[in-house]
């Protein structure tokens, strides 16, 4: 029997709603990345099998064509894992510019035909600190709300710019704006326009001017957010008129960005550098991760029963100076993985994968010392990067 209290309170009724949405979306975008890891990792490697091969520049373009395909449907999945809350939500460098396109590849497909989406995504400096699921929440809740003033018939714009706050700016939202130079997002719509009465009101928790299609919680949780990272939001509406938000974030400076070196890869390797045991249920993904490690020049053990690996760890771990291991697995869990092989080697360096994003118990391995993570699906350059840099550091 459902308990009393969703029964009567629809409030309680939509969370729930909400929270099982996005348990189904995040499990999706899980499976997806799977499938993605699979057919970009086969990519890469028949990519750089043509390269060595010297097959035409044609067939180069074409697999290239068909990686970048496969990455863009990667980041469709970070736009659904971040609705979802399951996203990465360690604070990071972002840039604002790429955020806004994902989520509005994301929802587009979605919004129907009588709407048109325009994007102007050309702020010079797009660069912010914050949580990267976060700012793509606050995006995706903005347009969806455009999406609902317009009924189905009109424009949303996105925009993205910079713009310099004086010390003293006056906000009516309870925000607290600071100065100095912030990166701007815009999102406006043709819709009908609200009052000033509403308008005071939009970040309410649980105040709607959607009736019982509205749960007064996506506005409210861009202020909490916005309050999160030291941004500030204005809202410019009138009825008849449309409805404008304006995002305000605090830029980070040129300088303070560090510049990346050019780390192209060297991938060939003609020496065993090592031998390394690699783990995951997903037998198509395994064959990936072998393929990956022999390439950059390592003997491999593939398992897919963590229960077979961690056993095999545990009478012959001396000779693994890698373990890579999912953290999503049936009969035992990647936290239980990393446990279990600690607890043989407490110097076991570690690589962790996920396709659900960097959550919290990923973070409690990190912090533990001596290991690292690869979202799912990552090229041989970025495993190559952590082992020189990471894992092995």
């Amino acid at each position: 029997m459902e308990p009393e209290i969703i029964r009567h309170d629809p409030d309680t009724r939509r969370k729930a709603n909400l929270e099982a949405l996005g348990q189904l979306a995040s499990g999706m975008a899980h499976n997806i990345n799977n499938v993605l890891t699979a057919v970009t990792g086969q990519l890469e490697l028949c990519l750089l099998d043509a390269v060595e091969s010297g097959l035409s520049k044609e067939m180069i373009a074409r697999i290239e064509s068909a990686m970048q395909s496969s990455y863009n449907g990667s980041e469709l999945c970070s736009g659904v894992l971040s609705f979802a809350g399951k996203g990465r939500d360690s604070v990071a460098d972002i840039n604002l510019n790429n955020s806004c396109r994902r989520m509005v590849q994301l929802v587009q497909a979605g919004l129907g035909p009588g709407i048109r989406l325009e994007t102007s995504l050309n702020a010079e400096n797009p660069f912010v600190r914050a949580p990267g699921g976060r700012l793509e929440n606050i995006v995706l809740n903005l347009i969806l709300n455009s999406k609902d003033a317009i009924n189905n018939n009109g424009i949303i714009y996105v925009s993205t710019s910079n713009t310099l706050i004086e010390k003293g700016h006056k906000n009516s939202f309870g925000f607290l704006p600071g100065h100095g130079p912030h990166t701007v997002i815009t999102v406006s719509d043709t819709g009908s326009g609200i009052t000033e009465e509403n308008r005071k009101r939009l970040f309410e928790p649980y105040f709607t001017t959607k009736g019982a299609n509205g749960t007064g919680i996506g506005l409210a949780s861009v202020k909490e957010i916005l309050q999160l990272i030291g941004g500030f939001a204005e809202v410019y509406s009138s009825p008849g008129q449309g409805t404008q938000f304006i995002i305000y974030l605090p830029t980070i400076i040129p300088a303070d960005i560090k510049v990346l070196e050019d780390n192209s890869p060297r991938l060939q390797s003609s020496t065993v550098k090592g031998k390394a045991l690699v783990i995951d249920d997903e037998e198509v993904v395994l064959e990936v991760f072998r393929g990956m490690f022999t390439y950059l020049g390592y003997e491999v053990t593939a398992c897919s029963d963590p229960r077979e690996a961690i056993a095999l760890y545990r009478h012959c771990h001396n000779d693994y100076g890698i373990v890579l291991f999912d953290m999503s697995m049936p009969h035992l869990s990647g936290m239980d993985c990393w446990n279990q092989i600690r607890h043989v080697n407490p110097q076991a360096r570690i690589i962790v994968t996920s396709g659900y994003g960097r959550a919290a118990d990923i973070e409690s391995i990190i912090k533990d010392g001596n290991a690292s993570f690869l979202e799912k699906p990552f090229q041989i350059q970025h495993l190559e990067e952590i082992i020189e840099n990471g894992v092995l550091k």
